[in-house]
């Protein structure tokens, strides 16, 4: 990263003013001098940019940036990569009929791979640090994104996300975009498939049949993170219809 490009949130801006009231002052300072902890980097970083509006070439804004993959709960999650950037055991056979389909055991593991088990497999950490604000320029972010891409978004595959239920799309949008490959046609097709799934009452549901619109948020993290020249017609109208 070079000191022209823009940190990650560094678009966005809050008032810290706007977001507090005026008698409360004190409890306001007292609450952002905790944020502002440095055992946190990324909690300081998005401080620092969100709260306080500081630039990105900001040196305090910097500084905080390049410590989130050495300190804090980004390094406590990268010390449990694997070489080969997954967090599981070991990584699965190739998907060939071989040792995959005529082995229903190897395809479980396949189909598994990076997803499952729920919240502790390399799916539910990766997306952990890209809300921290790790992105591809760190190499090991590269070797999640390259393993998401080889087992998880090939389009020749009959057993990809795009074929999965919409939380899971909309995760991956979210967790791809931010790592920095809102421009891969692959990550583009994911925001194609939440503007096709979206309900006829503006919602999404991760599973076919549920009602209501509990699941809506993984979607609309996914646009939330994509950049607004990026956003085409239909996703903007898809915007619209969910909040």
């Amino acid at each position: 990263m070079t000191d022209q490009d823009p940190l990650p949130g560094t678009d966005r801006r809050y008032s810290l003013n706007k977001l507090a009231d005026p008698g409360s002052n004190r409890v306001k300072q007292e609450v952002v001098e905790w944020l502002l902890e440095e055992n946190q980097p990324s909690v300081r970083y998005y401080t620092l940019v969100d709260l306080l509006g500081r630039k990105g070439n900001d040196p305090e804004v910097r500084e905080a940036y390049s410590k989130i993959p050495r300190k804090g709960w980004a390094k406590d999650i990268l010390e449990l990569q694997k070489p080969g950037g997954y967090w599981e055991a070991n990584e699965p056979a190739g998907p060939t009929e071989e040792n995959v389909l005529r082995r229903p055991a190897n395809f479980l593991r396949w189909l598994s791979f990076l997803l499952r088990p729920g919240y502790v497999a390399t799916n539910w950490r990766a997306l952990v640090l890209s809300d921290l604000g790790l992105t591809s320029n760190d190499p090991r972010i590269g070797k999640v994104a390259d393993l998401f891409f080889k087992y998880k978004l090939g389009l020749r595959s009959m057993i990809n996300i795009y074929n999965e239920e919409v939380c899971i799309v909309g995760n991956t949008a979210r967790m791809l975009t931010r790592f920095g490959y809102v421009e891969d046609f692959r990550v583009r097709k994911l925001y194609d498939r939440l503007v096709e799934d979206q309900n006829e009452d503006g919602g999404w549901n991760c599973f076919p049949g549920d009602k209501g619109t509990l699941d809506s948020w993984e979607a609309l993290a996914a646009y939330a993170v994509l950049p607004k020249e990026k956003r085409t017609g239909r996703i903007n109208q898809s915007i619209e219809r969910g909040v």
